[in-house]
C-alpha cells in the first residue's frame, strides 16, 4: 500500500515508508514482470516521492537491491546438483 501523504519524515531514514513501499512493489512485480522490474518500479513511484533526496536515496536503494538479488540468482543457476 502506497505511503499516504505526510506520512515520510523526508530524512531518508533506514525505514523510510517510501523504501518499505518500493520494496515491497520490487518484490510483487518480480512476480508478476520477471524482466524491467527495477526500471518499472522506478517509474511508479518516481514522480510519487516529494523530496528529491529521499527520491534519489530509495533509488538508490532499490538498485544495490535489485543487484543484489540478481547476484543471487546467477549464483544459484551456477550451481548445480551434486549426483
Amino acid at each position: 500500500m502506497q505511503p499516504e501523504p505526510g506520512l515520510c519524515c523526508q530524512e531518508g531514514c533506514e525505514s523510510c515508508v517510501w523504501l518499505v513501499y518500493a520494496t515491497e512493489l520490487l518484490d510483487f512485480y518480480r512476480q508478476k514482470y520477471p524482466t524491467d522490474t527495477l526500471n518499472r518500479v522506478k517509474e511508479e513511484i518516481g514522480d510519487k516521492i516529494e523530496s528529491p533526496s529521499v527520491r534519489e536515496y530509495v533509488m538508490m536503494e532499490l538498485a544495490m537491491a535489485d543487484k543484489r538479488f540478481r547476484d543471487m540468482m546467477s549464483v544459484k543457476k551456477k550451481k548445480k546438483p551434486e549426483d
